[in-house]
């Protein structure tokens, strides 16, 4: 492997782990920073792994089977630091999700099944209730999935979960921009 490749791959990883953390207030109160360094290795390892499976297409039952074995995994694993002792799913998800989303934007992989659920991929489709960080049963995340697909499907533009996602983060994007030039006048 090359160091530019090392280099995308380890900045897919650092930005995967770093959304999937961010607001999620994963761990117990007063936890070790030595633990948390090695539950963030052993996700790497996780994430790392499941990108030999998406070499092809992957379909949706397979994606929803690799994302509730990290939770799982991860829950086994370091239940003791973490909050109610669970890796949540929706934790799992968007680490998984993101990661997949860089290495398919870095021409790696094929499209990947779904995208990262995020609030404001929720807020797209008008869901202010549910929180991502707090999903924890892999048929929520399915029920989320469902009525994304059925947003797309009732708006447009016509396309897949991850072009659709990819439209939205970039469009946000645009319009804060131009919303923060706007302001500096």
């Amino acid at each position: 492997m090359t160091d530019r490749k090392e280099f995308l791959r380890q900045t897919a990883l650092f930005n995967a782990i770093g959304a999937a953390f961010q607001r999620a207030l994963i761990y117990s109160d007063g936890k070790d920073d030595g633990l948390k360094d090695q539950l963030k290795r052993d996700l790497e390892g996780y994430l790392r792994r499941i990108e030999t499976q998406y070499q092809q297409n992957v379909s949706s039952e397979k994606h929803l089977r690799t994302i509730a074995g990290v939770a799982k995994g991860m829950s086994d694993k370091h239940g003791h630091i973490l909050k109610n002792g669970r890796f949540r799913v929706g934790i799992a998800q968007k680490a998984v999700n993101i990661y997949l989303k860089l290495l398919w934007c870095y021409g790696w992989i094929p499209e990947p099944p779904h995208c990262p659920i995020d609030s404001i991929v929720l807020a797209e489709i008008g869901d202010r209730r549910t929180k991502w960080t707090k999903m924890d049963d892999i048929e929520d995340y399915r029920d989320a999935i469902e009525r994304i697909q059925a947003h797309i499907q009732r708006t447009g533009p016509k396309m897949s979960l991850s072009k659709w996602e990819l439209y939205v983060w970039n469009n946000r994007r645009k319009q804060g921009v131009q919303q923060d030039i706007g302001a500096d006048r």
